[in-house]
């Protein structure tokens, strides 16, 4: 089972799409310690937890990042760093925190704040460095109505420096953003068909293709069959405030916190919570690709 652990709503970035900003999630105010931190990790462990994804925000923004990474290694588990990147040049001199990273997730963001150009000659670098790493390499773009131009230069990026690509579309609060330049309804129709075609070339030569025609029938406005949700059952997420949680999207759906001194909560017994909170869930936002095999 894998933990998405949460370490920050900070970010060094400001992606006007981002779910924080546009609604979909909630924000917290609050921070873990780490201290905090330590005991989630301690506690996923004791679970058995075979793997942790460190999110936020941007968990690299955090100044004991190196002593997390550190711990989740002592700990036993598998670390994905959920990352945009921009601050990871920084530490690649740091060889003993990049050797215990198993996964670095790297977000593609591009908006029209994004100077294309230096933009992708930074990550074409980064990325070059992080293959010296025995981590394995995932790049991740969320494909808006502005930025959807630039899936094909992606496409094309990733597949010269021969890394994995996923796509997932953005997800906007519509009543709070309205018209917004990131809206995938701002996607002409003349480009809509080209796209499509795009998508569908990616998902046979990354074998997504299942995903890819859902991903097509989304972005043509149609209604979607959703497969089995695995929210919940291969996976869960620590909030920043140490609630436990099914999903991100589902942030009312809380089955316990570790901050509960009296919380004795076992694996069999999580499962059976979330089972609880999650068996009527339609899964409306969830039209992404799901790293554990399955898609939403």
């Amino acid at each position: 089972m894998r933990c998405f652990l949460s370490l920050t709503n900070r970010c060094n970035k400001q992606c006007e799409y981002c779910y924080y900003h546009v609604g979909v999630l909630e924000a917290s105010n609050c921070e873990p310690s780490l201290d905090e931190i330590k005991k989630c990790l301690d506690f996923l462990h004791k679970m058995k937890c075979d793997s942790v994804s460190l999110t936020g925000g941007e968990p690299l923004v955090r100044k004991d990042i190196v002593d997390i990474i550190s711990y989740s290694h002592k700990k036993e588990l598998k670390i994905t760093l959920v990352t945009n990147g921009m601050a990871l040049a920084q530490f690649l001199s740091d060889k003993d925190m990049l050797n215990q990273i198993s996964c670095f997730a790297i977000s593609l963001h591009i908006d029209q704040h994004t100077d294309i150009n230096s933009y992708f000659q930074y990550m074409n670098s980064l990325i070059k460095e992080l293959k010296k790493f025995p981590g394995r390499i995932r790049l991740n773009f969320t494909l808006t109505g502005f930025n959807y131009h630039y899936f094909e230069k992606c496409i094309d990026f990733c597949d010269n420096l021969n890394v994995n690509f996923n796509v997932q579309p953005v997800v906007l609060d519509e009543n709070r953003t309205g018209n917004s330049v990131h809206s995938l309804k701002n996607i002409k129709n003349e480009e809509l068909e080209y796209l499509q075609m795009l998508i569908l070339k990616w998902g046979k030569s990354s074998s997504n293709e299942n995903y890819s025609k859902k991903l097509i029938t989304y972005l043509a406005g149609q209604p979607i069959q959703y497969d089995k949700c695995l929210a919940g059952v291969n996976f869960f997420v620590i909030h920043q405030d140490l609630t436990l949680l099914p999903c991100f999207y589902r942030q009312d759906a809380s089955v316990g916190s570790l901050l509960d001194k009296n919380s004795n909560i076992n694996i069999i017994d999580l499962s059976k919570r979330f089972n609880n909170v999650c068996k009527n869930c339609q899964g409306p936002h969830c039209i992404t690709l799901c790293e554990f095999g399955k898609y939403l």
